[in-house]
């Protein structure tokens, strides 16, 4: 047995390792607070079922940590209560891992979230956006504005994006994280838009799905093709006969990649989220 009576403490509807919990708790407890909390009260409960005073101990900790009113008891005798040692000390909290901490989203101290209206509330846009980073470009679609609308479409069809967000708001997004200098076009109507010409337009009409390697009249058919599946596969994962699969040409039964959501718990170095988590379930 570990430094509490019980190892294993049940909490939304799954087994939870009791230290683990603890450091789910403080991990949320910045921006959080209200995770923290309910953590907190299960810990207490089960302090109370096994009589565990470090249980206790940690379940207060955790209130203090969510802001929650002082659980400080003071020895309200005579000779006590002027004493230093009747103050209450400052709680200690877990030694963070710096390897998980950095995939956390408290880890994220200076995203701006200014234009992140453009995403449905059940996504993380920080991470999407290092995700995007990672997106190799190609020699015919290199990062510009054909490089991001791809994106735009594939964020699209996984419903990320809400249909109505428009594209110059998604494109207002982009600059502003990937330092287009867009704003600085001479041509302010043409600086929030993508402006397809020629054969590149017939792409606006077609599902990714359909963009084949001779939809355009040139080669870059199959480089508008390839990129969208390399999104999709960033973003997403698919479902095949009850089984997970990363590399999947296909457009169906795809299942959000956990660690893009906000409702989404790292555990073990893992993610893991409920099903009403994800906009996109395999289904």
């Amino acid at each position: 047995m570990g430094r509490y009576k019980t190892d294993i403490i049940h909490y939304e509807s799954k087994e939870w390792p009791t230290e683990e919990l603890i450091f789910w708790g403080f991990t949320c407890a910045r921006r959080h607070p209200e995770v923290t909390i309910e953590i907190a009260a299960h810990l207490l409960n089960a302090a109370i079922i096994y009589n565990d005073k470090g249980l206790t101990n940690a379940g207060r900790n955790l209130m203090h940590a969510a802001g929650s009113p002082c659980y400080f008891i003071p020895n309200d005798s005579a000779e006590q209560a002027m004493s230093n040692n009747n103050r209450p000390s400052d709680p200690i909290g877990p030694v963070n891992r710096p390897a998980i901490l950095d995939k956390i989203e408290d880890a994220n101290e200076e995203w701006d979230d200014c234009l992140d209206g453009i995403f449905d509330e059940k996504i993380k846009p920080w991470e999407v956006k290092k995700a995007i980073d990672n997106v190799p470009s190609s020699e015919k679609i290199q990062r510009g504005r054909r490089f991001y609308y791809v994106g735009y479409r594939i964020l699209k069809v996984i419903k990320w994006i809400p249909m109505e967000t428009s594209e110059s708001d998604y494109l207002r997004w982009v600059n502003f994280h990937f330092n287009c200098g867009w704003e600085k076009n001479k041509n302010q109507k043409k600086a929030f838009l993508f402006s397809l010409e020629g054969s590149a337009l017939k792409l606006e009409d077609l599902h990714p799905s359909d963009w084949k390697d001779n939809t355009l009249y040139s080669d870059l058919g199959k480089h508008y093709r390839l990129l969208a599946l390399e999104f999709k596969k960033t973003f997403t994962q698919n479902i095949i006969k009850g089984n997970t699969v990363d590399d999947s040409d296909s457009y169906n039964h795809l299942k959000d990649r956990p660690q893009f959501l906000r409702g989404a718990k790292l555990i073990y170095d893992q993610w893991y989220a409920e099903d009403e988590a994800y906009i996109n379930n395999g289904q």
